[in-house]
């Protein structure tokens, strides 16, 4: 499925059912690029049909997944239970080996999950941002998933916040350059300088 399919076909069911507990992942297979640059594409794909077999296998409840880009898959599932999701979630996470006929190879993955109900008001694309941000919340290359909360919401509208006044910001010469001279120990001379910029708002701080 494309992504656009799977952002209407998602959109669709919950406006059909909109009484349940749903859930959108986001993950992340890392090691792909590594493995199809170290063992070949044809190794790349058969790792890639068998990540998108194990979602299956562990999201029973899954409706819709869709691989978005190269590495990149999302998840719309129902959740009967958020501790029974993670718990399958984890078995996922423990299952990290392809076996090939000549050898086994251990990949990485990384995942953000978005518990949401179905009668809540934001659009679908919403709760998969908020999947994506999660995920990327996940250290770099760590096999592991976290569930947006609170804390990455304050976060996000902080950062939302911050984006939307840089304009004011600019028309106001709220931004001030330093320079910051290079010094050669050698000859104690100055060889250069770097700018440095810092926002001084009467807003922020």
């Amino acid at each position: 499925m494309n992504f656009m399919s799977f952002y209407s076909q998602s959109a669709k069911y919950l406006i059909q059912n909109p009484d349940s507990d749903y859930a959108v992942c986001s993950f992340e297979l890392s090691s792909l690029n590594e493995v199809s640059e170290w063992h070949g594409p044809i190794t790349g794909n058969k790792l890639v049909k068998y990540f998108a077999d194990s979602l299956k296998a562990v999201l029973p409840n899954a409706h819709y997944m869709t691989r978005d880009g190269h590495s990149i898959f999302h998840v719309f599932a129902s959740v009967n239970n958020q501790n029974q999701f993670l718990h399958s979630i984890n078995e996922l996470f423990k299952n990290k080996k392809l076996y090939l006929e000549d050898e086994i190879l251990s990949f990485s993955f990384s995942g953000g999950i978005c518990f949401f109900h179905g009668s809540e008001e934001p659009e679908f694309s919403y709760f998969v941002e908020r999947s994506d941000i999660a995920r990327k919340n996940v250290a770099e290359k760590q096999h592991a998933f976290l569930v947006y909360d609170d804390n990455m919401e304050k976060r996000v509208v902080w950062e939302q916040k911050i984006a939307s006044t840089m304009t004011e910001a600019l028309e106001n010469k709220e931004f001030k350059v330093y320079m910051q001279p290079k010094y050669r120990i050698s000859d104690e001379m100055i060889i250069g300088s770097e700018a440095l910029v810092r926002w001084i708002s009467p807003k922020f701080g």
